[in-house]
């Protein structure tokens, strides 16, 4: 069993790194208040990568350290070292400013709704490094893993309703990665020799929400993370939701005959008494909203 100790180890860290950004945002934003909007976009888009970048580096070290700790304690044999994620890529940086700079930002006492866009994005994008830094990882591994989402206690019913999912990583515990250590092939062509990076595209329990204080776990066979004593409040709360949207869906399909002659089956989940087709977003959000209700949370 991975303690939660550990882990809250790692989210006491990663909080305070976050608190020390979130000042030097807030300096910043103070810095620019009351110039000319043109001006005040310049600085912030010159300055983000140079003031964010290393926390963001410091993030992936912290999170790598914290892989390599799992990986022991699962007793697993090292086959490499955990690798780190430098910079983010400068395209989020300029999203995120120039989100956080849209007209309404320089509208009179504005100052704090800037610092408000900037400081959730800011926080999303930290998150989401230590969690690419743990799957990056677990992506190099020719063992079993998976990664685990572990909430803070008082989550979001976005956060209970991914976290009581268990362990993700393509239908559970699974060979992620090919097993070559990225040692063996920096800087060739192909393979792994590029490292780790910032990902794009999300699986959805990899998604992050602003001022998000989830923690991603590697797991490897045989192991779990210790929870916080009221999760399973939370995985009742899941079970009883998707019994109730579940409830009255029945699974329909229909055969498509292709050019070539062959026929294709298509399935969809149909609300029984409308007919009409309910899709696994749909029903996710469905879910969600039903836990909301019924933890009394956001």
């Amino acid at each position: 069993m991975i303690p939660l100790a550990t882990v809250q180890g790692l989210s006491t860290t990663l909080g305070a790194l976050s608190g020390a950004a979130l000042a030097d945002l807030q300096a910043l934003v103070a810095a620019v208040e009351g110039m000319e909007p043109e001006k005040s976009k310049r600085i912030l888009f010159e300055a983000f990568p140079d003031i964010f970048d290393p926390y963001a580096a410091t993030v992936s070290d912290v999170s790598a350290t914290f892989y390599e700790e799992i990986r022991a304690l699962s007793g697993v044999k090292a086959t490499f070292d955990a690798q780190t994620i430098k910079t983010v890529p400068p395209k989020r940086w300029n999203a995120l400013v120039g989100f956080g700079t849209a007209p309404a930002s320089f509208e009179q006492s504005a100052g704090a709704l800037m610092f408000q866009v900037l400081s959730g994005g800011l926080t999303k994008i930290l998150t989401e490094m230590s969690a690419d830094t743990i799957v990056g990882n677990a992506q190099q591994e020719d063992v079993l893993v998976g990664y685990q989402r572990v909430p803070s206690p008082g989550c979001c019913a976005f956060c209970g309703l991914l976290a009581s999912r268990g362990v993700s990583g393509g239908g559970g515990l699974q060979v992620m990665g090919r097993g070559v250590p990225v040692e063996q092939t920096r800087g060739k062509r192909g393979g792994q020799g590029k490292g780790i990076r910032p990902r794009g595209t999300r699986a959805i329990g990899q998604d992050f929400h602003d001022f998000c204080k989830c923690s991603s776990v590697p797991v490897f066979e045989s192991n779990y993370v210790q929870m916080q004593e009221d999760a399973d409040k939370y995985y009742d709360s899941y079970r009883d939701s998707a019994d109730k949207v579940n409830d009255g869906l029945v699974l329909e399909s229909t055969t498509t005959t292709l050019k070539d002659g062959t026929q294709k089956n298509q399935y969809a989940w149909v609300d029984s008494a409308s007919g009409a087709p309910k899709s696994s977003k749909q029903q996710t959000k469905m879910i969600l909203a039903a836990m909301r209700q019924d933890l009394g949370v956001k």
